[in-house]
């Protein structure tokens, strides 16, 4: 229970900063996480059945969550986004493993599927410093790319 206190904690904090004192990429990241959270909680199956077969809700989420970042990726003026969609791609792939092998461990699928929230986080606080580091040095932080030629 201290676990999840703790990453709620980490959780609210990261996507606050985000969509506090972030850019505009830091604040679409943000309510992606703030989003995809809330579709958990929709989604998720009962504690006794969880993680014994592939979360059919989850991998939809966390499918949605992936094509976001990807989409943020490209549109954006950051790197963060890209890093983060490798990570999410992961977390999505790791949904595979149970439908390919049914014998793998429901604590290893929670794992697979847990364990890298806690570095996209980090990222997120990450690159929202970093944006107002920029900010501070330079004055400016342009938060999307221009695409052919546009101003």
């Amino acid at each position: 229970m201290t676990r999840l206190i703790l990453f709620l904690l980490l959780w609210l904090g990261c996507c606050l900063y985000a969509l506090i004192r972030g850019g505009g990429p830091e604040k679409i990241g943000g309510t992606i996480f703030l989003a995809a959270a809330l579709l958990s909680l929709a989604v998720e199956q009962p504690e006794g059945s969880r993680w014994n077969s592939v979360e059919l809700g989850m991998l939809l989420v966390d499918l949605a969550v992936f094509v976001s970042l990807l989409t943020l990726a490209v549109a954006a003026n950051r790197f963060w986004p890209l890093w983060m969609s490798g990570m999410q791609g992961v977390q999505v792939f790791s949904h595979f493993a149970i439908a390919l092998d049914a014998t793998v461990i429901p604590w290893a699928y929670w794992n697979a599927q847990t364990l890298w929230s806690y570095p996209m986080l980090a990222l997120l606080a990450a690159a929202t410093w970093w944006h107002r580091s920029r900010l501070r040095r330079q004055g400016a932080d342009p938060s999307w790319r221009r695409f052919f030629g546009s101003s």
